[in-house]
C-alpha cells in the first residue's frame, strides 16, 4: 500500500534544566534562566551554563526514501522535528542521560542516580494521532515506579521482577485518566569512571494510518539526577530517590 504523506509531527526535547547546591538529597536552591528539561539534586555538579555535568540527548535523525526516520550521523541536545510524516512508518527516537564531566577546575560529578518524567498528556496526545511507541522499542534498566499515599507521605515502589521497559507497558499509559504524570528510574548508577550514560527510556515510536492533514504533537521527556549517597541501593533509598526528584520534574517548564 503507498504510504501517505501528511503533515508534521513535532516532538520536544528540550534539554538542560537547573542545578541544585546545598545537601546531598537538598531541593532545587539555585537556577540558571537558559536550561529547562534536566535537573540536579546535590552537591558537586557544573553550574557554568552551556556546560552542565548532567544532559539529556538522542540519535540525530533523518528521513529515508520509505518515509522511516532513521539513525544519522551524531547527537543531539536540542530536539528535533519529524517533518512530512508517512502512514505507517517509523520514527527512531532514543532520549538517554549522560553525567560527563564538564568541570573545567578538575573535579568531577558525583555518583548518581536518575529519575526521568513524562507526561500523560503528551502520551495519551500522541495515541490519538495514531502514534504510539513501537512494538519494538523495548528499554532495559528503566523501572516505572508508582506511589501510594499516606499520612507521613509517599511510598515510591516499582516492579522488582520486570526486566525493563517495553512499548506494550508504554502504551498501556496513554489512556490511564488517574495519572497526569509517569516517574521513571533508571536501575544502575551514572558515574563518569565506568558507566556514564544511561540506556534509551524509549527507542523507536510508531506512525498508524493517520488521516488528519495536519499531525501536532509534543513528547516532552525531563530528568532529574540525585546525588548518590555512598552504599545506596535503589530498593532502600528509593523513597529517598524519587522524593527528592518529583518535586523538580513537577516544576520543569514544558519545553
Amino acid at each position: 500500500m503507498t504510504k501517505k504523506r501528511i503533515a508534521t509531527l513535532a516532538t520536544c526535547l528540550a534539554l538542560v534544566g537547573a542545578v541544585a547546591v546545598g545537601g546531598t538529597l537538598a531541593l532545587l536552591t539555585s537556577q540558571t534562566e537558559d536550561l529547562k528539561n534536566t535537573f540536579a539534586v546535590g552537591d558537586g555538579y557544573d553550574v557554568t551554563p552551556g556546560k552542565p555535568d548532567f544532559i539529556l540527548q538522542e540519535d540525530i535523525v533523518k528521513q529515508g526514501t520509505n518515509g522511516d526516520y532513521v539513525k544519522d550521523t551524531g547527537l543531539t541536545p536540542d530536539g528535533q522535528n519529524y517533518d512530512n510524516l508517512v502512514s505507517n512508518s517509523t520514527l527512531h527516537k532514543n532520549p538517554f542521560f549522560t553525567l560527563r564531566d564538564a568541570n573545567e577546575d578538575g573535579t568531577t560529578p558525583p555518583e548518581s542516580w536518575v529519575v526521568a518524567k513524562l507526561d500523560q498528556a503528551d502520551i495519551a496526545a500522541m495515541a490519538a494521532q495514531n502514534i504510539t511507541f513501537a512494538a519494538d522499542s523495548a528499554s532495559t534498566g528503566w523501572y516505572l515506579v508508582t506511589a501510594t499515599s499516606a499520612d507521613e507521605g509517599k511510598t515510591w515502589t516499582y516492579a522488582k521482577a520486570e526486566a525493563g521497559l517495553n512499548a506494550a507497558a508504554l502504551n498501556t499509559l496513554q489512556a490511564d485518566s488517574t495519572t497526569t504524570k509517569y516517574y521513571f528510574v533508571y536501575n544502575q548508577k551514572l558515574n563518569v569512571t565506568n558507566n556514564a550514560t544511561t540506556a534509551p527510556l524509549f527507542t523507536k515510536l510508531s506512525v498508524g494510518a493517520v488521516d488528519s492533514e495536519t499531525v501536532n504533537t509534543e513528547l516532552d521527556v525531563y530528568g532529574v539526577a540525585v546525588q548518590a549517597i555512598e552504599g545506596s541501593t535503589l530498593e532502600a533509598n528509593l523513597n529517598q530517590i524519587v522524593g527528592a526528584a518529583a518535586p523538580l520534574l513537577d516544576a520543569a517548564v514544558k519545553g
